[in-house]
């Protein structure tokens, strides 16, 4: 299946998990490692402190357009098995699209990494948004426009 939203030049997607079971191992601590395995049998610790398990485990939809992830892929960029990472995909017309943590106010004007400054976007509308404040009505227009 193709994908949209990850550098898909190197990106491979080793397993996929029910959603619900990955988002149960999160947590804020920094040392804390889950083994996870990969189609082929190999065993992966993942690191499962990101922000974005977070976000995703309070909303999985859109909040533009109403994509909603479906797929947990246990992921990585090329060879390096020790970044081993979770991504959130919703399924459109057999296409995966990645879902993003995006910030309401950007980092780039002074917004925060804080989790009431985060909501859910889908890769499309994220990179339709860029860097703007905006908001979810002004961002549904940029959308569709």
């Amino acid at each position: 299946m193709n994908w949209i939203g990850t550098k898909t030049s190197g990106c491979r997607h080793l397993a996929e998990f029910p959603v619900d079971e990955i988002l149960a191992h999160r947590t804020w601590d920094d040392e804390t490692r889950v083994v996870f395995y990969a189609e082929d049998g190999r065993r992966l610790k993942v690191r499962m402190n990101s922000i974005r398990y977070h976000l995703f485990a309070r909303s999985r939809t859109c909040a533009c357009c109403g994509r909603i992830g479906t797929h947990m892929m246990l992921d990585v960029h090329g060879q390096i098995y020790s970044r081993a990472h979770f991504n959130l995909y919703a399924e459109v017309n057999s296409m995966l699209i990645l879902m993003t943590k995006d910030h309401i106010i950007p980092r780039s004007r002074s917004g925060s990494d804080n989790l009431d400054n985060l909501q859910t976007l889908c890769t499309k509308c994220n990179n339709r948004k860029n860097d703007k404040i905006v908001n979810i009505n002004t961002l549904r227009e940029l959308v569709t426009a």
